[in-house]
């Protein structure tokens, strides 16, 4: 039996294109015309398929939703159209979250550390408020002596140490520490808590920048010769994000690179507990430290900014690289 014009209500379908009968028995049966309509409101996301006359003898059903739809085409269809619906809700996805993001979030979070700028745990007068106490005293000494049997024994050079040692005998200051108090020595607690709010705001700077990087990218129309003065805008955006990304990745690299380097020094301490010089430098690195995190709290903050401005006066030519009426230009 023939099949009578039927609409079919496809809900979060992104694509239109033009479409073949999607009946089983396709190669047996005369073919039906199916076009995909677009409702112009893009806020009611709604497609309609029209399907015309086919002398399959399976109906369709009047209704389907969006998973029977795809079963059909999946068992059906090639996937180059499916391909292409998934393509385009993904643009359209990634579009509305990077205009929400340079609309409203870039704003928020700049406001947000710029008030985070201001809290008292950056704003330390003196730096001495963050040093942390080494807990690594110098041992008593041990002692030592110099006395041998014989020159002639392979290891006559070498100091031998003596437990109960009295005529030749002479001290040596300082010992490795084989015990530390407590079982563990521990960070610097003060900075490793305002690491731990600042890691989260770098790791954000980065996922947006990445979506709206995309967003512009995907804006980018093809290669033509001619009227690129807009494309080389998108392409300046698409640098700038690019570059922000990679700071702010290099935080985290910095933020590593501290507790290495924190790490190495405290073991030269209780390698070598009597050298005061490492332990001035750990109480140095954790100053460097904490300049630092406050530096990077203001670039985050500066990117924030800079980025908001440079999209939203170039908004125009990013989203219109290309002007429709070129006939002016002569």
């Amino acid at each position: 039996m023939k099949l009578r014009l039927r609409k079919i209500v496809v809900k979060h379908l992104g694509a239109v294109g033009p479409l073949e009968c999607c009946c089983p028995s396709l190669r047996k049966y005369k073919p039906a015309a199916v076009s995909v309509l677009q409702c112009s409101d893009r806020h009611k996301s709604k497609m309609f398929v029209e399907q015309g006359s086919c002398s399959c003898p399976k109906s369709l059903e009047e209704k389907c939703d969006f998973s029977q739809f795809v079963h059909l085409m999946l068992n059906n269809k090639p996937h180059s159209f499916l391909d292409d619906v998934m393509v385009d809700a993904f643009r359209e996805r990634i579009t509305g979250e990077a205009e929400d993001l340079v609309a409203n979030f870039f704003p928020k979070k700049l406001l947000e550390l710029d008030h985070f700028l201001k809290d008292p745990i950056l704003n330390i007068q003196e730096l001495k408020d963050i040093h942390c106490e080494i807990n690594l005293k110098v041992p008593d000494p041990i002692l030592l002596t110099n006395s041998h049997d014989g020159l002639d024994a392979p290891n006559a050079k070498r100091r031998k140490m003596e437990s109960e040692a009295e005529d030749d005998s002479c001290q040596v200051a300082g010992t490795k520490v084989f015990v530390i108090p407590g079982g563990m020595m521990k960070s610097n607690n003060k900075l490793v808590d305002l690491i731990e709010k600042v890691k989260p705001e770098i790791r954000t700077l980065i996922e947006k920048c990445n979506t709206v990087k995309m967003w512009v990218q995907l804006l980018i129309p093809r290669i033509e010769d001619g009227n690129n003065f807009g494309v080389s805008i998108q392409e300046e955006t698409v640098a700038e994000l690019r570059t922000v990304e990679g700071e702010a990745a290099s935080y985290l690299d910095q933020i590593s690179r501290y507790y290495i380097t924190r790490a190495k020094l405290v073991s030269k301490i209780a390698k070598y507990p009597h050298v005061e010089d490492y332990r001035r430098t750990v109480t140095e690195i954790d100053e460097k430290e904490y300049i630092s995190l406050k530096i990077i709290v203001s670039e985050l903050r500066n990117q924030y900014v800079t980025l908001h401005d440079m999209i939203l006066k170039n908004i125009e030519k990013i989203k219109r690289p290309r002007s429709s009426n070129t006939d002016a230009l002569y």
